[in-house]
C-alpha cells in the first residue's frame, strides 16, 4: 500500500461513491474498486458499507481513514522540513538595495539565480547606511539599468 492509495481511501469517504472518488484521480471506477478490494483484503476488514448508492465508512473504515489522513501529513510535514533544510543548505547571497534596485534585480538578477539553486536574501538598504550594512555581511550593489550589468561597491 502506498500514499497514493491513501488518497483513493479517503476521497472515497469524502465522495460516499466510488464513481465520483475514481473521477478526482482520473481513475476508471473498476480500477478504484481494485485499489479498495486489495487494502480491504490486506487489512482483513470491510472498510466501506452501501446504503442505498452511497458508500459509507465502517468503524474500521473510519479508523483506517483517521490514520489514512494522519499519515499523509505527517508525509507532508516531513516534505516540508527536507525542503526547508534543503534550502538552507543552498548558497546563500546578502544583498542590501535601496527600493529601486531590488525592484530591478528581482526583475533582472533572481530568475536567473534561482534557477541556479542560490537562496537570496534582500534587505532595503536606508539612505547613508552602507558601512553598516557591509558590517552585517551584505553585499552592496547598483545597477546601470541602460545595459543589465550588475556592479559591486
Amino acid at each position: 500500500m502506498n500514499t497514493q492509495v491513501l488518497e483513493y481511501l479517503i476521497a472515497i469517504s469524502e465522495e460516499h461513491s466510488l464513481t465520483r472518488a475514481a473521477e478526482r484521480f482520473y481513475l476508471s471506477q473498476p480500477s478504484l474498486s481494485h485499489h479498495l478490494a486489495n487494502v480491504e483484503r490486506e487489512l482483513g476488514a470491510k472498510l466501506f458499507r452501501k446504503e442505498g448508492r452511497a458508500l459509507w465508512p465502517t468503524e474500521e473504515g473510519v479508523i483506517f481513514i483517521n490514520k489514512a489522513r494522519a499519515i499523509l501529513h505527517a508525509e507532508a510535514q516531513a516534505r516540508q522540513q527536507i525542503e526547508a533544510l534543503r534550502v538552507q543548505t543552498r548558497p546563500r547571497l546578502r544583498l542590501c538595495m535601496d527600493t529601486a534596485e531590488e525592484a530591478w534585480f528581482r526583475q533582472k538578477v533572481q530568475p536567473h539565480l534561482e534557477r541556479l539553486q542560490v537562496r537570496i536574501e534582500c534587505t532595503r538598504l536606508p539612505a547613508g547606511q552602507a558601512l553598516t550594512a557591509l558590517e552585517q555581511g551584505c553585499l552592496l550593489y547598483t545597477s546601470d539599468a541602460a545595459d543589465d550589468r550588475i556592479s559591486v561597491d
